[in-house]
Protein backbone atom coordinates (compact mmCIF):
# COMPACT_ATOMS: atom_id res chain seq x y z
CA UNK A 1 0.00 0.00 0.00
CA UNK A 2 3.01 2.48 0.96
CA UNK A 3 4.76 1.96 -2.35
CA UNK A 4 1.16 3.31 -4.40
CA UNK A 5 0.97 6.04 -2.45
CA UNK A 6 4.70 6.96 -2.95
CA UNK A 7 3.96 6.92 -6.54
CA UNK A 8 0.72 8.64 -6.33
CA UNK A 9 2.77 11.33 -5.00
CA UNK A 10 5.34 11.15 -7.58
CA UNK A 11 3.04 11.71 -10.72
CA UNK A 12 1.34 14.19 -9.02
CA UNK A 13 4.34 16.05 -8.48
CA UNK A 14 4.99 15.74 -12.23
CA UNK A 15 1.78 16.33 -13.57
CA UNK A 16 0.66 19.60 -11.57
CA UNK A 17 1.91 22.36 -13.24
CA UNK A 18 3.59 20.83 -16.08
CA UNK A 19 1.82 21.67 -19.42
CA UNK A 20 3.28 25.12 -20.57
CA UNK A 21 0.23 26.90 -20.60
CA UNK A 22 -0.47 26.16 -17.36
CA UNK A 23 2.97 27.34 -16.57
CA UNK A 24 2.25 30.70 -18.20
CA UNK A 25 -1.23 31.22 -17.00
CA UNK A 26 0.24 30.00 -13.19
CA UNK A 27 2.91 32.67 -13.64
CA UNK A 28 0.83 35.43 -14.89
CA UNK A 29 -1.87 34.93 -12.14
CA UNK A 30 -0.04 33.85 -9.21
CA UNK A 31 0.66 36.40 -6.80
CA UNK A 32 4.51 37.69 -5.66
CA UNK A 33 5.33 37.49 -1.87
CA UNK A 34 3.80 41.05 -0.25
CA UNK A 35 6.62 43.26 1.33
CA UNK A 36 5.34 42.70 4.77
CA UNK A 37 5.98 38.45 4.09
CA UNK A 38 9.50 39.69 2.90
CA UNK A 39 9.70 41.45 5.51
CA UNK A 40 8.74 38.74 7.87
CA UNK A 41 11.57 36.19 5.89
CA UNK A 42 14.48 38.82 6.62
CA UNK A 43 13.54 39.70 10.07
CA UNK A 44 13.43 36.03 10.99
CA UNK A 45 17.30 35.42 9.18
CA UNK A 46 18.60 38.67 10.90
CA UNK A 47 18.00 37.38 14.59
CA UNK A 48 19.44 33.90 13.29
CA UNK A 49 22.64 34.88 10.78
CA UNK A 50 24.87 37.40 10.04
CA UNK A 51 24.54 39.15 7.09
CA UNK A 52 25.49 39.32 4.26
CA UNK A 53 23.04 36.39 3.40
CA UNK A 54 25.07 34.32 0.94
CA UNK A 55 22.21 31.65 -0.13
CA UNK A 56 18.59 31.12 -0.73
CA UNK A 57 16.97 28.05 -2.10
CA UNK A 58 13.55 28.35 -2.69
CA UNK A 59 12.36 24.68 -3.30
CA UNK A 60 9.18 24.53 -5.52
CA UNK A 61 9.82 27.66 -6.99
CA UNK A 62 7.24 27.25 -9.64
CA UNK A 63 7.28 30.30 -12.27
CA UNK A 64 10.11 32.11 -9.81
CA UNK A 65 8.10 34.77 -7.80
CA UNK A 66 9.39 34.41 -5.10
CA UNK A 67 13.04 33.54 -5.89
CA UNK A 68 12.96 36.86 -8.02
CA UNK A 69 11.95 38.52 -4.73
CA UNK A 70 14.81 37.03 -2.47
CA UNK A 71 17.23 38.42 -5.05
CA UNK A 72 17.82 41.83 -3.44
CA UNK A 73 18.76 40.45 -0.52
CA UNK A 74 21.13 37.10 -1.11
CA UNK A 75 24.47 36.90 -2.63
CA UNK A 76 22.93 33.73 -4.29
CA UNK A 77 19.27 32.69 -5.06
CA UNK A 78 18.31 28.92 -6.17
CA UNK A 79 15.06 27.94 -7.39
CA UNK A 80 13.97 24.90 -7.56
CA UNK A 81 11.12 22.88 -9.24
CA UNK A 82 9.81 19.55 -10.58
CA UNK A 83 8.45 21.20 -13.24
CA UNK A 84 10.58 22.38 -17.06
CA UNK A 85 7.41 24.28 -18.32
CA UNK A 86 7.51 26.30 -14.68
CA UNK A 87 11.49 26.80 -14.62
CA UNK A 88 11.26 28.26 -18.38
CA UNK A 89 8.78 30.27 -17.10
CA UNK A 90 10.97 31.88 -14.52
CA UNK A 91 13.71 31.73 -16.95
CA UNK A 92 12.20 34.53 -18.80
CA UNK A 93 12.68 36.94 -16.40
CA UNK A 94 15.72 38.93 -16.76
CA UNK A 95 18.05 41.34 -14.73
CA UNK A 96 19.17 39.08 -11.94
CA UNK A 97 22.20 37.62 -12.53
CA UNK A 98 22.50 36.14 -8.90
CA UNK A 99 20.15 34.12 -10.08
CA UNK A 100 19.86 30.42 -11.50
CA UNK A 101 17.27 27.63 -11.37
CA UNK A 102 17.54 23.61 -11.71
CA UNK A 103 14.77 21.17 -12.60
CA UNK A 104 15.27 18.84 -9.29
CA UNK A 105 12.98 15.26 -8.92
CA UNK A 106 12.73 16.10 -5.16
CA UNK A 107 10.92 12.60 -4.36
CA UNK A 108 13.91 10.62 -5.79
CA UNK A 109 16.17 13.27 -3.54
CA UNK A 110 14.32 12.16 -0.57
CA UNK A 111 15.15 8.70 -1.17
CA UNK A 112 19.02 9.42 -1.28
CA UNK A 113 21.55 8.77 2.05
CA UNK A 114 21.40 12.71 2.19
CA UNK A 115 17.57 12.52 2.78
CA UNK A 116 17.68 13.87 6.80
CA UNK A 117 19.53 16.79 5.91
CA UNK A 118 17.44 17.59 2.82
CA UNK A 119 14.24 16.59 4.22
CA UNK A 120 15.66 19.22 7.21
CA UNK A 121 15.90 21.82 4.65
CA UNK A 122 12.99 21.53 2.83
CA UNK A 123 10.85 24.38 3.33
CA UNK A 124 9.82 26.73 0.72
CA UNK A 125 12.75 29.00 1.93
CA UNK A 126 16.02 28.10 3.40
CA UNK A 127 19.14 30.45 3.48
CA UNK A 128 22.84 29.54 4.75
Amino acid sequence: MYHCKERAREKMAYRLFEGKEHASAYKKYRLSPTKEVLNLILIYLEKRKEKPFLLAVDVGCGSGQGTIALAPHFQKVVGIDVSEAQLEEARREPGFTNVSYRSVEVYRLLKSPRKKRLHSKQHHVSAV
